[in-house]
């Protein structure tokens, strides 16, 4: 029965109420502080050192690539091509008359756009031409110098 239909003068019977208990839960919940957990090693555990030792010891310097990081490239051409978008869109409009500021089909924010476009394409595409560059150079200076362990072991 919802509250709509009742009548006055209707109660509801004590044993349809739902179980409510009206004392305070006799259970207290443990406290977190008062529970110490488990103490933390106070000395690190040699094997797993030796075993970073002796993986260290089985890795090939000659064999480690160090490629650049495309991304890093990319980001910091980004970043480039806004400071010179925002460089020359200032330096145009200072540079010009008020009449012919006033005359110009792009406002400054337009001119910003524009530029931006333009030179984070051209920025991009160089810093990641650089990026493949300097890849292919760090691969060949890793055969280079893997051929020389390998001529002097022989």
């Amino acid at each position: 029965m919802n509250q709509q239909e009742r009548v006055p003068g209707d109660e509801v019977a004590p044993e349809a109420a739902p179980d409510v208990p009206t004392e305070p839960d006799a259970t207290p919940e443990p406290d977190a502080a008062s529970e110490p957990g488990p103490e933390p090693d106070a000395a690190p555990r040699p094997d797993v050192v030796a075993e970073d030792a002796a993986v260290a010891g089985l890795a090939d310097a000659t064999r480690v690539r160090r490629a650049p990081r495309f991304g890093s490239f990319i980001f910091a051409a980004i970043i480039l091509s806004v400071f010179l978008a925002g460089l020359f869109s200032f330096v145009r409009d200072s540079t010009l008359s008020p009449a012919v500021v006033a005359a110009r089909a792009l406002d400054s924010w337009g001119i910003f756009w524009l530029l931006l476009i333009a030179i984070s394409a051209f920025l991009v595409l160089f810093s990641f031409g650089l990026a493949v560059w300097l890849d292919r150079r760090s691969v060949r200076k890793q055969q280079r110098a893997a051929e020389r362990t390998g001529s002097r072991r022989g």
